[in-house]
């Protein structure tokens, strides 16, 4: 989404939690000294992404309501999402940019409600005339990548999460998954997994 680039700036979220990652990494790069270690990586064409696993608390979103019978990140929708985030963006936010999707289809196998705004540290900062969401606290599977079309980055990660479900390298709970952008090159997608199975 070029549209959103010039304003995605690197912001605290405010919410004082750091992501844990879950387990030893793989790798042994890191991204500043706060960033978990990464685990993986997947290249899909010439973006390369990174993923771990980490827990995170309850994450708010609000903002504008995108109803939608897939993610939008290609495509038609894609042209309304750029839309949606132009309004967003000419706005005061009290918080950092961030996508949420919610309201999960399991006949459809996808998000019905895409939502394009900003984190909540709580009700307090909800906007007059937004909606707000509430991402569940849990384990999620880290996405980051980096490149000079934030639109095209975003499209590239989703698509390392489909290939990587789809491989079974991950299983998602669909409970809530959200992004945000630390920077103007940098997308990071956070994706809710299932919780991993009892012995017993």
């Amino acid at each position: 989404m070029a549209t959103m680039r010039k304003d995605m700036r690197s912001s605290d979220d405010g919410s004082g939690a750091s992501d844990r990652p879950k387990g030893g990494s793989l790798a042994d790069q890191q991204r500043g000294p706060e960033a978990p270690p990464i685990e993986n990586r997947l290249d899909i064409g010439a973006t390369p992404v990174d993923f771990n696993v980490v827990d995170r608390p309850e994450t708010l979103v609000a903002g504008t309501v995108l109803r939608s019978p897939a993610l939008a990140v290609e495509g038609p929708r894609r042209a309304k999402v750029e839309e949606a985030w132009k309004r967003i963006l000419s706005r005061r936010l009290p918080g950092p940019p961030t996508t949420a999707y919610v309201d999960h289809a399991p006949e459809i196998n996808s998000y019905l409600t895409h939502i394009v705004g900003y984190r909540c540290r709580s009700l307090d900062d909800l906007l007059p005339g937004d909606v707000l969401a509430r991402v569940p606290a849990g384990r999620f599977a880290r996405f980051i990548a980096s490149g000079d079309d934030l639109g095209d980055t975003i499209v590239s990660i989703w698509r390392a999460v489909w290939d990587a479900e789809a491989a079974g390298r991950l299983v998602r709970s669909y409970s809530g998954d959200w992004e945000h952008y630390p920077d103007d090159r940098t997308a990071e997608v956070f994706v809710a997994l299932a919780d991993e199975p009892s012995d017993g």
